[in-house]
């Protein structure tokens, strides 16, 4: 949230002073315009980010699932499932690593009730 509120000050004060009669720099517009599109970027960004969370949130519930109902298989079926677990473990990691920074607004909350699978 830190990310969107300097942002749109940023925003508001260099398209604030571009306007006012007070200065006719042209590095001033370029700071008011720079500021909005990275506020609109930075909202794109959020909105994506926070939808592709959600479905790998999915993916995860399926896996742990999956993993569930096909703890007895071949060989080659348990390396599969190994290596799914490891995959899925360190997407957990990463996630959880990221949702606890200044990035906590782009990742959803549930992700920190979500357990490691084994």
């Amino acid at each position: 949230m830190v990310i969107f509120i300097v942002l749109f000050v940023c925003a508001v004060v260099f398209t604030g002073w571009a306007i006012s009669d007070d200065w006719d720099g042209d590095l001033v517009s370029l700071g008011a315009v720079t500021s909005w599109v990275f506020l609109v970027i930075a909202l794109l960004v959020w909105g994506t980010v926070r939808v592709s969370v959600s479905a790998e949130i999915a993916e995860y519930h399926a896996v742990k699932d999956s993993i569930q109902n096909a703890r007895n298989g071949s060989d080659w079926e348990k390396a599969a499932m190994a290596h799914k677990i490891i995959e899925t473990n360190k997407w957990l990691a990463e996630n959880k690593w990221y949702n606890q920074g200044i990035f906590d607004v782009f990742i959803p909350d549930e992700i920190d009730t979500l357990e490691p699978l084994k």
